[in-house]
């Protein structure tokens, strides 16, 4: 075989290795590329049913609803909440079934089982000084409606510094009741007295409502163009952690 035969043959086997070489490599790139899409759908799959499963848990046993509507949050809860203790229940043996169960997830739910708190389109924080015993709202709505329900006569006994921000007390009790509303400065600290000291509504490191009777308390919120704002617990508590170190940490969305 002459020279130019013999590179000629050279240059022929070279440029077969690199095809062999390249669809090679083009094989282990989609390999590699459907084995990260397949975990990163495994990855959300785990996310989304841990938080349905969760989100539900919150809404049905933590004695707090809410209800969305157009540009308006609603918020319910009984104080004393009565729910505390089952749903710190619930939650441990939440937690104990999905972790048993599925190794790649673990749940941090102290923060969860402190303080359910919820987010509302990050602008209203619906939350507790002691969960049971008081709420608290923190951040600024455009005006705030309470309607509170007891068993022992009630006043409303306003002071404020007036202001610009619309807030409307009602309170029903022991025959007796008072409905006011207020234009009230929320760059200053307030207090209304409902059933004299032992049932109050406050501001001061946000909206707060305490009380030694049992009341059942109903807050409605009107804030600007939050139609599609999501209520969630901000905090991280779901930590998914495949093989090969994708993972991953999210709250809970509640809608």
């Amino acid at each position: 075989m002459n020279k130019r035969g013999m590179f000629f043959t050279l240059g022929a086997v070279m440029i077969m290795a690199l095809v062999l070489l390249f669809c090679k490599v083009a094989v282990d790139s989609r390999t590699s590329y459907t084995s990260i899409s397949a975990a990163s759908l495994r990855l959300t799959d785990l996310q989304v049913s841990v938080e349905k499963s969760l989100g539900r848990v919150i809404i049905e046993d933590s004695g707090i609803s809410f209800d969305v509507d157009n540009d308006t949050i609603t918020f319910n809860e009984a104080l004393p909440n009565e729910h505390v203790a089952g749903f710190r229940q619930r939650l441990e043996a939440f937690k104990i079934f999905v972790e048993a169960n599925e190794p790649a997830v673990s749940l941090d739910l102290a923060a969860l089982q402190n303080d359910p708190v919820l987010s509302f389109a990050d602008r209203i924080n619906y939350s507790h000084g002691v969960y049971g015993s008081d709420i608290l709202v923190r951040g600024t709505a455009d005006s705030y409606d309470l309607l509170l329900v007891t068993d022992v006569p009630v006043t409303c006994d306003w002071d404020f510094t007036p202001g610009s921000t619309p807030v409307s007390i009602r309170a029903q009790g022991l025959n007796s009741s008072c409905d006011d509303t207020n234009l009230v400065d929320f760059t200053r600290p307030f207090d209304v007295s409902i059933a004299g000291e032992e049932m109050t509504v406050t501001l001061t490191d946000g909206l707060s409502i305490r009380s030694v009777p049992a009341v059942d308390v109903t807050i409605k919120l009107t804030l600007d163009d939050v139609r599609d704002a999501r209520v969630s617990f901000p905090s991280k508590v779901i930590n998914v952690t495949l093989p090969g170190g994708l993972s991953s940490a999210t709250g809970v969305a509640l809608r």
